[in-house]
């Protein structure tokens, strides 16, 4: 897991032998997760790249529901995750908002029991000095992973080699396999996938930002009013314009944000119809249900809202 970008595909390709698509511009490039399958001294291993959460296509709801689904899915079949491996890039000069957010999304997903199994690679450092990397790696250890590292998660940097990327996998294949916490969350304690702990802490996220943008759009509105009385025409024109562009970038990125909010509640109802069929499934038999009127009634409804959903409606 990772950021978009932080070379958590190229990890797979390199670790693996496959040939997944590699983004080299700002577009992301994993869309959904997939797996490699390969081994290492006679061992199995499964590595499962997955998308970022600051996805360019994909809304960050979409990921961390498509994430913990998998996962959910892998709990009830009793497979557990050996091992999680976090991607950083050394190269990277700050930690900044998105990382952040999405290195918060991923304690939540693991929780403080799986840490153990967890090791945060950085990789990149051929793009960096020695000393800049060796001290970036130690303010990331003490400060912004700090919680994860005091919670027995391990660092390791990565070279961008097939022999490096085996010597990582080959200190997690002696992990005991750990149950995550959003597994835990919706197998043993049945919630949905908005309300495990990344699920309230991704809208909480949401909310922040769009507060935050609409405070910027705001301040940005009473600036251009107050230079509008004090400067003079040409000055004035200027500023408006430089305005109206930060205003339009800040306008995109609060309707970006809207969408993600939106998208939470139909995303609590799918797993809520999804319970509901699970739960049906359960108590009466495939024969019985035929034979009910209310059944053949909610295939009817269920056909609908499919077929509408299919045409962009919800």
């Amino acid at each position: 897991m990772g950021t978009t970008g932080c070379g958590k595909t190229q990890f797979v390709n390199t670790a693996s032998g496959s040939q997944y698509e590699v983004g080299h511009n700002l577009a992301s490039c994993t869309a959904h997760l997939q797996d490699a399958k390969f081994s290492i001294d006679d061992q199995p291993i499964a590595l499962i790249d997955t998308p970022g959460f600051d996805d360019t296509e994909k809304p960050q709801t979409d990921v961390l529901k498509e994430i913990a689904l998998f996962l959910r899915k892998s709990y009830t079949k009793r497979d557990k995750v050996d091992g999680v491996i976090y991607m950083h890039r050394i190269s990277d000069n700050r930690m900044g908002g998105t990382a952040l957010g999405t290195y918060r999304l991923f304690m939540k997903i693991c929780g403080e029991e799986a840490m153990k199994n967890v090791m945060i690679v950085t990789n990149m450092w051929n793009n960096v000095e020695q000393p800049v990397g060796e001290a970036r790696e130690e303010e990331l250890r003490t400060r912004f992973f700090q919680d994860a590292v005091l919670h027995h998660a391990r660092m390791s940097r990565h070279n961008d080699t097939r022999e490096s990327a085996h010597q990582i996998l080959k200190s997690m294949l002696a992990n005991q396999a750990e149950v995550l916490r959003v597994q835990t969350e919706m197998v043993d304690e049945n919630k949905t996938v908005l309300e495990t702990g990344a699920g309230v802490e991704l809208e909480r996220e949401l909310n922040a930002l769009a507060e935050k943008h609409e405070r910027a759009m705001k301040e940005l509105l009473a600036s251009m009013t107050a230079h509008a009385m004090a400067d003079t025409a040409a000055a004035v024109a200027a500023e408006k314009e430089a305005t109206k562009q930060e205003l339009e970038k800040l306008q995109k990125k609060l309707e970006e944000i809207e969408r993600e909010r939106a998208k939470l509640p139909e995303v609590l109802a799918q797993e809520v119809i999804a319970k509901v069929i699970h739960i049906i499934s359960d108590t009466f038999p495939p024969r019985t249900r035929r034979r009910e009127p209310w059944w053949n009634k909610f295939r009817i409804r269920r056909a609908r809202n499919d077929s509408s959903d299919k045409r962009g409606r919800v």
